[in-house]
């Protein structure tokens, strides 16, 4: 399997300038916490608490982080809420002195959050007296906003009970998932930069071992499995382990983040827990994947389950998780030892039972699948070449505990195997076959676009938000000079517009118009940092509010004589995007794309007469009589003959008459890179709250979606108009509407999850094309 993942794993290890190398992991169904008295009564005015977590659970009472506690009327939490905002709240006598939850929401399952809240009530301000930072960002938006009277006390940071992971005297609500670096500094208010730093656009941690502490102050490393919550600040505030063992500290933490089980793309009745690494099937079974996906190199996991009825393996990407098992994919099934494609039974392996550990080795490079049964290879299987995830279904009640390396005693099922992969990475029950490698983010292949190299997505394609002024104005902040640049009002009923350097920066295109190009408006330029706008209708309205997105091709267009008639081009071969502009002639014709490898997704527009905007999609196979309407709420539609007759690395080839007619023509090309784009379908599944997961492989900062079975209008989401989730802030270019707030979706550190039902979006069994941008490769990223 060819990938541009082709540069050698590990680089991410240079990456981190701190390494943090455990965590503890906390299981909300065994009540696991950790508590300890404080053993003095310390500034309770003055304070900060920072602790970097990955959530494993979305439960509807919420999840506690940092709790202290009296009584049910004297208790204070930093916990999730149960809409998954953060919650802070401190309750003296029955009273909320401070009760602040934020209208971001946290449901990012795949990375890690940072979280530091930073008290001082004696500051003069009220805004001042609590702050809250998710990954070294303050939080100033909030759907409860009370805070604290100047010189308040709080709950915390006093001599009684305080509980990690624990919702004080309650058995719910406790913590599910990992924490690392859990920290409180008695006495000072300080700010995320004292626990961690931005480089090259992610946030990572720092050393904190200099920090002064205070007296009630700690610092919880998780390092040594035999002293769970040992202090190790110095001032001996060591912690009470309770339902924790030596195997809940794993080597998954923000520097080194392993796969776990997706809760965003299980089925209805599975239910996961121990971290996501154990799925719970009910009655019905079916197919539960994990949070990384495989599309190149050798990879190792393991699993033990509690029946003979389970299947291990793999499911495509593409493929909603079943509620009946081994609908789809490649699986090892336990019962009768047949290897399934599909549904389809195949060898028989053998069978395996509840005492046997199940081993999968996946070559992706050679589309090789092996399996091994207690250490012993069963056989090997020759599969499709595809994206797949790791996948782990059953036909009945069915429970299975996975090791993607972090836990070779499958929270204490069997003794532990110490094994670990090339890389000097994972805890493996048995040993690593030779050039296989454990599912964690160092291990991934670096990404061509990568902050390792400073060499980030934001260097290709940006989004500015603006406010028109009436008149000329030069729109900055894109981080480059944009060759192509498409213009959108938020707030007025305007059309989109898209200029490009190639045709020149005043003429301009409508994407939900048919209309030729015109050139309206001069003195437009495309400059070192964005774009001088003069237009004052779609560009630069007085007071109104839009958003310009902006990608970077290849410059000043070059001829190209690749196809049978000569274009002019501009590509950018490191991004995957390219400008084309050429004369079409009648008959059959071929054009040079400049990309120099297979585009997945090219658009093109008449420029000299009204013509409809064309788009094909690699799913609608080449030749081909498919294509969609930019400017048009249709469906897929089909012509009489092949319009789209090859494409290729460097042409494309196009029969005139079929879906436009001779004349002047704009075409704008696309191919995935990984890390930093990707062009890919998906299917519906009509859930008004989890709806269809979507794996990219990165941080989206932009996702453009089109329904292809039915009408729909396209929907484009971005980063800027909604930094934080719930995404909800749309608009379509098939419509001059003004932007629309409706919920919509979550980005997440590696992927995309619709939370509503609309038909543009998830309808049940719509089937659907999306194009995105990232923020950052999933290699790197935080969670969202």
């Amino acid at each position: 399997m060819s990938s541009l993942f082709n540069i050698a794993a590990g680089g991410q290890a240079g990456f981190y300038d701190y390494q943090i190398n455990d965590s503890l992991r906390f299981d909300d169904g065994s009540t696991a916490n950790l508590s300890k008295t404080l053993p003095d009564s310390g500034d309770r005015q003055t304070w900060t608490f920072s602790a970097w977590v990955k959530r494993s659970a979305f439960p509807s009472n919420g999840t506690t982080i940092f709790g202290s506690f009296i009584n049910s009327q004297n208790y204070g939490l930093i916990r999730f809420l149960d809409g998954d905002g953060i919650s802070f709240v401190s309750k003296i006598s029955d009273v909320n002195g401070i009760d602040l939850t934020t209208n971001a929401l946290f449901r990012d399952p795949s990375s890690w959050y940072h979280i530091v809240v930073a008290v001082d009530t004696t500051q003069s301000t009220s805004t001042d007296r609590v702050k809250i930072y998710v990954n070294g960002t303050q939080i100033t938006s909030f759907s409860t906003s009370t805070y604290p009277s100047q010189n308040y006390n709080s709950i915390f940071n006093y001599n009684i009970l305080h509980y990690v992971g624990r919702y004080g005297g309650h058995t719910s609500a406790n913590y599910d998932g990992y924490m690392a670096e859990v920290h409180l500094i008695d006495g000072q208010q300080l700010s995320p930069t004292s626990f961690g730093k931005t480089k090259s656009g992610v946030w990572i941690p720092k050393d904190t071992s200099g920090l002064t502490f205070g007296t009630n102050g700690f610092r919880l490393e998780f390092g040594d499995s035999a002293a769970i919550g040992d202090d190790t600040s110095g001032n001996g505030n060591d912690f009470t382990a309770t339902n924790l063992s030596a195997h809940d500290v794993v080597p998954d933490s923000p520097t080194l983040n392993y796969s776990t089980l997706n809760p965003l793309r299980k089925h209805a009745g599975a239910t996961l827990s121990e971290g996501n690494l154990t799925v719970t099937h009910d009655s019905g079974g079916g197919e539960q994947p994990a949070t990384f996906a495989i599309s190149s190199g050798k990879w190792y996991w393991e699993v033990k389950q509690s029946t003979q009825y389970a299947a291990y393996g793999l499911l495509q990407v593409t493929a909603n998780p079943s509620s009946a098992s081994i609908v789809s994919g490649y699986h090892w099934y336990g019962a009768n030892g047949s290897f399934y494609t599909g549904a389809t039974a195949g060898t028989n392996l053998g069978t395996f039972g509840s005492s046997d550990i199940i081993s999968i080795a996946y070559n992706a490079d050679d589309n090789e699948l092996t399996f091994y049964k207690n250490g012993v290879s069963a056989g090997t299987e020759s599969i499709v070449d595809n994206e797949y995830y790791p996948d782990f279904a059953a036909g009945t009640s069915v429970a299975s505990t996975v090791n993607f390396g972090q836990d070779s005693t499958f929270a204490g099922a069997t003794t532990a195997g110490g094994n670990s992969d090339a890389n000097g990475y994972g805890d493996f029950k048995y040993a690593v076959p030779s050039g296989y490698l454990a599912l964690n983010s160092a291990n991934l292949p670096e990404p061509s676009i990568t902050p390792l190299d400073d060499d980030l997505p934001e260097d290709y394609f940006n989004t500015v938000l603006y406010t028109g002024n009436g008149s000329t104005q030069s729109i900055t902040g894109v981080g480059f000079q944009p060759n192509f640049s498409w213009f959108k009002s938020r707030t007025n009923a305007a059309h989109h517009v898209v200029h490009d350097s190639v045709r020149g920066a005043d003429q301009r295109l409508f994407t939900s118009l048919t209309n030729a190009e015109d050139a309206a408006f001069t003195g437009q330029s495309f400059d070192s940092d964005g774009f001088t706008a003069t237009n004052t209708n779609e560009l630069n309205a007085n007071t109104q509010s839009y958003v310009m997105w902006n990608w970077l091709a290849g410059g000043t267009a070059v001829s190209n004589t690749d196809g049978t008639i000569t274009s002019s081009v501009s590509a950018n071969t490191e991004a995957g995007f390219s400008i084309a502009t050429y004369t079409e002639p009648s008959g059959s014709f071929s054009f040079g794309h400049g990309l120099g490898i297979t585009p997945d997704m090219f658009i093109f527009k008449r420029r000299d007469g009204a013509e409809n905007w064309i788009v094909w999609h690699k799913h609608f196979g080449s030749p081909t009589t498919n294509g969609l309407y930019l400017d048009s709420t249709l469906g897929q539609f089909t012509t009489g003959a092949n319009w789209l007759t090859a494409i290729d690395s460097d042409t494309i080839t196009i029969t005139s008459g079929q879906v436009s007619g001779a004349g002047t023509k704009v075409c704008y090309a696309f191919k995935s890179i990984e890390g930093y784009s990707k062009i890919g379908t998906y299917t519906g599944n009509g859930s008004t709250t989890d709806g269809t997961f979507v794996y990219t492989g990165f941080r989206p900062a932009w996702v453009m979606v089109k329904k292809t079975n039915g009408a729909g209008n396209w929907v484009v989401t971005d980063n800027k108009r909604d930094p934080v989730n719930v995404i909800d802030a749309l608009l379509s270019p098939d419509l001059p509407n003004v932007e629309t707030d409706t919920d919509a979706e979550d980005f997440t550190s590696n992927g995309f999850k619709m939370r509503d039902a609309h038909n543009t979006r998830n309808a049940s069994g719509g089937n659907y094309i999306y194009m995105a941008f990232a923020e950052m490769p999933f290699k790197y990223a935080n969670a969202r």
